[in-house]
């Protein structure tokens, strides 16, 4: 069964993504509106850089909220999202640990990044993008499907969290709701 071709990735974590041009892979599904993605950082200490793309079009990785992620040995890392190719947020000096687990959310108009569960990055969008795919790529860092963390749908209490996929992602509805209500009030500069 797992050496036919057609069925050697079904039901692993590695065949839900597929590769595109330029070193990008791809999650197969679809994420309307609000979405998570996360990946841990590396645990050995290395240089190189990490690439998401969310609300993207899943053909050109510079369309849709694009986080740049650069490390460099155990430095403090630096971080970049843009929309569309333009630069909309960007941050040095993030402190961090091997392992941690870095992750970039759509939430409505807002587009947050989050170090172990803690807000580094956000931006408000005026006109939120309507893309529907998630990409992935590095350079430099090894990486391993199985642990990506499966992107998730809805992060808001007017739109929770919708399990459709094997147990795996960050919180359950509840404790989205309740990271929504802390993050409005400990970081009410992404809010605006």
């Amino acid at each position: 069964f797992t050496q036919e071709d057609t069925m050697s990735q079904w039901a692993s974590p590695a065949g839900a993504w597929r590769l595109g041009g330029g070193g990008w892979i791809w999650r197969r599904d679809e994420f309307f509106r609000d979405c998570e993605f996360g990946f841990p950082l590396p645990d050995q200490i290395q240089a190189g850089e990490i690439r998401t793309v969310l609300s993207g079009d899943g053909k050109d990785p510079r369309r849709g909220y694009c986080l740049k992620v650069s490390l460099s040995g155990r430095k403090p890392l630096a971080c970049g999202l843009s929309r569309n190719e333009k630069p909309v947020a960007s941050r040095d000096g993030i402190e961090w640990e091997p392992g941690d687990t870095l992750a970039v959310q759509r939430d409505g108009r807002l587009v947050r990044v989050l170090l172990a569960d803690r807000v580094v990055l956000g931006y408000c969008d005026a006109d939120p993008l309507t893309g529907t795919k998630v990409g992935f790529r590095t350079a430099g860092i090894p990486t391993d499907l199985d642990k990506l963390t499966k992107p998730r749908y809805g992060t808001t209490k007017q739109n929770p969290v919708e399990h459709r996929q094997a147990r795996r992602g960050f919180l359950n509805a509840l404790g989205n709701f309740i990271l929504h209500e802390v993050l409005k009030q400990k970081a009410p500069a992404v809010y605006q």
